[in-house]
């Protein structure tokens, strides 16, 4: 039922997915996997309180596996209720550190409260663990521009930028980096670049937590799957 449903899932028919999903978990109580994946279908329709119930299921079953507590804190996050989001990252580098998505999820969580530091902290461990990903190297760019270290801010945004040719968020940060310089020419360059990444988000805000300073947003926290070779 589980391979059904990620057939289903993979085909675009999260209707059939929930379907299987729900079959999966009744035949096999003791099985995290369904669950989870209800959780994440849960969350790509913006049902944040079903997908926290689904993601404490999956959590409660799954012991060790860090996955669930780390999509368990995005669904709190989304809900509004950002104490339980932080302490659902934190559980979630108890069971495995490093982890590079629960550290830069933490580095938003501390942003948002406004410990410039923690989350500077945060976001450096999480480029480097993550070999430079583009959501933590976005985001420890975000921190960088906080602090004006511009020269800095701006290397983070390219290599997000290389690591994601598509990421629209990394392509208005290095746009609104350089319209602070004065750079009106590439910042116009970079802000049009975005916009053919994501058409239609002319506001600068849709879809992101928060902005640090003017013109610089911060990924919203990000969920993982399990690898694939669980299924195996």
């Amino acid at each position: 039922m589980l391979r059904l449903a990620l057939a289903s899932l993979a085909s675009g028919d999260p209707g059939a997915a929930r379907h299987y999903l729900g079959q999966a978990s009744r035949e096999d109580p003791d099985d995290w996997l369904p669950r989870f994946y209800l959780g994440v279908l849960c969350l790509s329709g913006q049902e944040w309180e079903a997908a926290v119930e689904r993601f404490s299921e999956a959590a409660q079953i799954a012991g060790a596996r860090p996955e669930p507590a780390l999509n368990l804190g995005v669904a709190f996050w989304q809900s509004g209720q950002r104490n339980d989001a932080q302490t659902c990252w934190e559980k979630a580098l108890e069971l495995r550190n490093p982890y590079p998505e629960a550290t830069c999820n933490l580095g938003v969580a501390f942003a948002f409260r406004g410990m410039v530091h923690e989350s500077l902290t945060c976001f450096e461990q999480a480029a480097a663990k993550a070999g430079g990903s583009a959501w933590a190297s976005n985001n420890l760019g975000v921190s960088y521009i906080e602090r004006r270290q511009y020269a800095e801010a701006e290397i983070c945004f390219r290599r997000a930028i290389f690591k994601d040719p598509e990421f629209a968020t990394a392509y208005r940060n290095l746009g609104g980096l350089y319209l602070i310089r004065g750079q009106r020419e590439e910042a116009t360059r970079c802000l049009n670049r975005a916009l053919r990444a994501q058409p239609g988000a002319e506001t600068g805000r849709e879809g992101f937590v928060y902005a640090l300073a003017i013109s610089a947003q911060a990924a919203e926290p990000a969920g993982e799957r399990p690898p694939a070779n669980l299924f195996d």
